[in-house]
C-alpha cells in the first residue's frame, strides 16, 4: 500500500505541474487537457481559481494561494486548500452572472467548477467499480496528498 501511495503520488505530482504550464496555454484544447489532469488529482476547480484568482490577487490578503509572511505549513495547508475552492466557486458564481446564485438556479448547468466535480468522483467512482475499494482510496488519498503538496509550492 505504501508503494502505492508513493507511485499514484510521484505521478500526480507529474500530472498537476504539467496541468499548471497547460492552463496557461492560449490554444483551447491544450486548456482543456490541463483542466483534465487537474481531475485526475480532485483539483479541477485549480483552474479557475489559478487563472482568475491567485493572478490577479498574488501576493495580498485576499488571495488563499499565498501564504502569509511567517506562517508555517500547517495552518497555511488548512486555510488554502478550503479557501482555493471557496474562491473559485465565488468567481464561478461572478462568471455566471449572480454571487448570491442559489444551487439549484438553472445556469448552475454551466458551472465549470460542478462540471469538475462531477468529471473528477465519476473518474473516482469509475477506478471503485473496475478496481476495488483499495484502489479508489489509494486515488484519493493521492489526490489529497498531491494537493498538500502542490500548496507547497
Amino acid at each position: 500500500m505504501l508503494m502505492i501511495f508513493l507511485v499514484v503520488g510521484s505521478a500526480s505530482g507529474f500530472s498537476i505541474v504539467t496541468a499548471h504550464e497547460l492552463i496557461h496555454r492560449r490554444k483551447p484544447w491544450e486548456q482543456w487537457l490541463g483542466r483534465l489532469l487537474l481531475c485526475t488529482v480532485l483539483y479541477e476547480h485549480f483552474y479557475t481559481e489559478h487563472i482568475r484568482g491567485h493572478h490577479v490577487r498574488v501576493g495580498t490578503p485576499e488571495d488563499p494561494a499565498t501564504a502569509r509572511f511567517g506562517e508555517a505549513y500547517e495552518p497555511f495547508f488548512r486555510r488554502t486548500v478550503p479557501g482555493q475552492f471557496r474562491s473559485a466557486w465565488h468567481l464561478e458564481l461572478a462568471r455566471l452572472g449572480a454571487p448570491e446564485m442559489g444551487f439549484f438556479d438553472r445556469r448552475m448547468l454551466r458551472n465549470r467548477i460542478l462540471h469538475g466535480l462531477v468529471l473528477e468522483w465519476s473518474l473516482a467512482l469509475a477506478i471503485f467499480a473496475a478496481c476495488g475499494f483499495v484502489a479508489f482510496f489509494a486515488f484519493v488519498c493521492a489526490g489529497l496528498h498531491r494537493r498538500g503538496a502542490s500548496s507547497r509550492r
